[in-house]
């Protein structure tokens, strides 16, 4: 829902490369997606090298992952604003 949200704004996740993930499967449904959001600084996973997708996730820290979101959609219209 994130990645959606950040594309339907006209924006392109980054380049990742691998992703620092061990417990994700590179061709599992969702991990172009935390890929996305982990090159974007918007998650970080429960440990350098796991993510953890099948814990549960508090209202708390999906509250982080939104406000994160919309730091860095903030952060990408300043930087475009003051291109030129």
């Amino acid at each position: 829902m994130l990645v959606r949200l950040w594309r339907a704004g006209g924006r392109e996740c980054p380049e990742s490369g691998e992703s620092p993930f061990a417990d994700i499967a590179a061709g599992s449904v969702y991990a172009a997606g935390i890929a996305c959001l982990h090159a974007l600084g918007i998650t970080n996973g429960t440990t350098a090298t796991t993510y953890s997708p099948d814990q549960p996730v508090t209202r708390a820290q999906i509250a982080s992952l939104v406000i994160r979101l919309y730091d860095a959609a903030l952060a990408l219209e300043d930087t475009d604003d003051t291109a030129g």
